[in-house]
């Protein structure tokens, strides 16, 4: 996760750039990309080593990676994709409800997630 945190703060300012100007395309690609990995691994650690939850770094990783991966749904015009990316911050959020009690960073990282995707829920991409 570390790694995957590194490049996504590395693109992370460039990110919003890159969904109107191909010359920040890549940036874009890579964080969302590193974003998706985080939360995917999130996951996976939570299933073999669920301690890690009540570490602060553990779930402020995921925290970050669903925001940019949030953003990545408001931008996205592919349903599908939408739909799926939806559901990994979902996933994510299930991951931080079992980590809520434990860690202040979960239970405040789960109550910002719920806002966004609350604010979401009825809107349209930012790009229709």
């Amino acid at each position: 996760m570390c790694d995957q945190s590194y490049i996504l703060r590395l693109h992370r300012p460039y990110q919003v750039m890159g969904y109107g100007n191909d010359e920040y395309r890549y940036s874009t690609d890579r964080c969302v990309q590193a974003a998706k990995t985080i939360l995917r691994d999130f996951h996976a650690a939570w299933l073999e080593y669920p301690f890690l939850l009540s570490f602060w770094l553990t779930p402020s990783f995921a925290y970050v990676a669903g925001v940019v991966t949030f953003i990545h749904v408001c931008y996205s015009t592919d349903h599908r994709k939408r739909q799926s990316d939806r559901n990994l911050i979902l996933q994510t959020k299930y991951v931080l409800r079992n980590a809520e009690n434990v860690s202040a960073v979960a239970r405040n990282s789960l109550r910002i997630l719920d806002g966004l995707l609350t604010a979401e829920k009825g809107g349209e991409s930012f790009t229709e």
